[in-house]
């Protein structure tokens, strides 16, 4: 099911990279091809002739993208890894779980989903120039530190003067206060990313848009810079009580719909 839902409307063809009429196989096609990704072990590629040295050669605009699990180069390049590795390695599992047990690795697999999507990040950034220049590139992407960029950089809260990150269950924590992500509705529980940074805001200024109008919340809570508050909250610039406010709102407000009505409200 997993392979079904990624691979949802795409072609295959099955080639054997060991054997070379198959290589010749994949060179024409790389010959026409925009991107080709590849998630060999750092070198393999290169031993197969199919490295990106030798493909742009064969495509001088092909963009090569590399997915391993510490990227082409490094003192663990060459190392194995797992799911449960990567979010330990990356720093992803030190936030996941309750504040007094142990770090925990999300259900959903991670790494590989963060690095495909910061992948095809890299991979449109290199097509870009290629259509300004010409010119194909080869775009290394570590898993490692794909899951430390999904951590939002609250490993670095510390460091930086903000106050230490640590877990929390059911609940984002922003400097000292937790902003709750569950909410009970009449038929159950949802769980709600409460959208109080930068690129995500507006989303959280729609939401209690929708809230005043219903008459759970004051029309003025619409009107916070929510793009900052994660931020102001993080630096201690707010109460720790300032989330308050909205989370009773949300709370009263998620009581009085369904999960059916919820969803069909955000689709």
């Amino acid at each position: 099911l997993f392979w079904c839902a990624y691979a949802r409307n795409k072609r295959s063809l099955g080639l054997d990279l060991e054997d070379a009429a198959d290589r010749r196989v994949l060179l024409r096609l790389v010959s026409g091809a925009d991107f080709l990704i590849e998630s060999e072990c750092p070198g393999r590629m290169a031993e197969l002739g199919l490295g990106y040295e030798h493909l742009s050669q064969v495509q001088p605009g092909l963009v090569y993208v590399s997915i391993t699990p510490f990227g082409q180069q490094g003192p663990k390049a060459q190392w194995a890894a797992t799911d449960l590795t990567l979010v330990a390695a990356g720093g992803f599992a030190y936030l996941s779980g309750d504040a007094d047990g142990p770090p925990l690795r999300v259900r959903v697999p991670q790494a590989h989903a963060q690095a495909g999507a910061d992948a095809a990040v890299g991979a449109l950034i290199a097509h870009a120039e290629r259509r300004r220049s010409g010119r194909g590139q080869h775009v290394d992407v570590s898993m490692q530190e794909s899951v430390t960029l999904a951590t939002m950089f609250r490993i670095l809260d510390e460091p930086v003067g903000m106050a230490p990150a640590e877990r929390v269950a059911g609940g984002l924590q922003a400097g000292g206060v937790l902003v709750p992500l569950r909410h009970r509705v009449r038929d159950g529980w949802v769980t709600l990313g409460p959208s109080i940074l930068p690129s995500t805001g507006h989303f959280m200024k729609r939401l209690l848009e929708w809230v005043a109008e219903e008459g759970f919340c004051d029309p003025a809570l619409a009107q916070e810079d929510w793009g900052s508050f994660g931020l102001r909250l993080g630096a201690r610039r707010l109460p720790e009580d300032a989330y308050e406010p909205v989370a009773r709102s949300l709370d009263t407000f998620f009581a009085s719909k369904s999960q059916a009505e919820l969803m069909s409200a955000a689709v």
